[in-house]
């Protein structure tokens, strides 16, 4: 089946999305709904797409879009803009069965398409394609899932992975990140500073997340940048950075969930992306690399964390961090929605070529 849009008219734009207030209301934990978005960003997108002269099909959530389709005759959607997170089910797959069950149906989404997102949303699986396409990337070790070892088939799952890991001399400096393979907002994120405290963390992750690897990382104390792109394969590009500033005060100095949650976060911009400093040119080109091996499209970021010298620029796989879209303040959520929706300028993006050409 193939979706026919208008050509130079208005679309109708099936809008994709999760509430956090309807999940909270189900009696969802805060924590495994942080990522929906409140119900004034998602009016806000809404009508920003409206006033560019669309109409907004405010569907909502998956098993809404389920309902859809089993309508007789289906949709008229020209063109689906998909902020839909996904909850429970697989972990790793989460994000990618909205993309995958419209696409089954003919169906086209702006950002990422279904193979982007289960690729981006396992941080090993994304791990391993930045370094096969030599994206710098952190030094990393695989702890299995305790579903598939068991809880007696090793008892130091960490040191093994460690040991049989090419990066483990990288790893045996301390601090270290433990990290759930599948999970976004920081949630899970620990922060190991001994030995001592390594088997009980990631036991404790394992225990808590039987289903997804366990990822183990050195700590990069540099500087860390966001870097927000737009444009699919050659013609991305990218369109602003910001740096994220810790305050001096604060002993853990990375994004953790409570951080990013409850805590005011300062940041820097930097409007000039074609005259950088060296710092934001190394994370700016590192980050474009990992978008295109990634295969995102549309619009994004990418998080890059520097080294201790910030000399080396590295790109960081916790999911949002390879995003369709992610970290957007309230003050630029019109203006995405709207200049993303200015489809009688073919040229700007992926989503309009896509659509026009169909």
């Amino acid at each position: 089946m193939t979706i026919s849009p208008a050509q130079n008219g208005p679309l109708k734009i099936a809008f994709t999305f999760d509430r956090r207030s309807q999940y909270l209301s189900q009696g969802v934990a805060y924590e495994d709904c942080a990522q929906f978005e409140t119900d004034e960003v998602i009016d806000l997108m809404a009508k920003a797409i409206e006033r560019q002269g669309h109409q907004v099909d405010m569907v909502g959530n998956l098993r809404d879009v389920v309902k859809c389709l089993a309508q007789d005759p289906l949709p008229d959607w020209d063109l689906v803009f998909n902020y839909s997170e996904g909850h429970g089910g697989c972990a790793s797959m989460r994000e990618a069965r909205m993309p995958a069950l419209l696409e089954a149906y003919g169906y086209e989404c702006v950002f990422a398409d279904s193979a982007g997102l289960a690729k981006g949303h396992d941080k090993a699986l994304t791990k391993m394609v930045l370094e096969h396409y030599s994206v710098p990337t952190p030094p990393s070790a695989i702890v299995p899932p305790l579903r598939v070892t068991g809880p007696e088939k090793d008892l130091t799952p960490a040191r093994s992975a460690i040991t049989s890991s090419r990066h483990a001399s990288s790893l045996a400096v301390y601090p270290l990140f433990a990290k759930p393979t599948s999970e976004c907002c920081s949630v899970g994120i620990t922060k190991i500073t001994s030995p001592h405290d390594l088997e009980p963390a990631v036991a404790a992750l394992r225990q808590r997340y039987p289903d997804q690897e366990i990822l183990l990382e050195p700590f990069l104390s540099g500087r860390e940048f966001t870097i927000a792109l737009v444009g699919t394969g050659d013609d991305a590009r990218v369109l602003g950075v910001q740096e994220i500033v810790f305050p001096q005060d604060k002993e853990d100095n990375f994004c953790s969930f409570n951080w990013k949650m409850f805590e005011s976060a300062k940041s820097v911009e930097y409007p000039d992306v074609k005259n950088p400093e060296p710092a934001v040119a190394k994370s700016c080109e590192a980050a474009l690399r990992a978008w295109k091996a990634i295969g995102c499209r549309d619009l994004g970021r990418v998080d890059v964390r520097m080294d201790e010298a910030n000399e080396n620029a590295y790109v960081l796989e916790d999911w949002l961090s390879i995003a369709p879209v992610g970290g957007l303040n309230l003050a630029k959520v019109e203006a995405m929605g709207a200049w993303l929706f200015t489809i009688k300028q073919p040229q700007k993006l992926g989503a309009d070529k896509r659509v026009n050409n169909r």
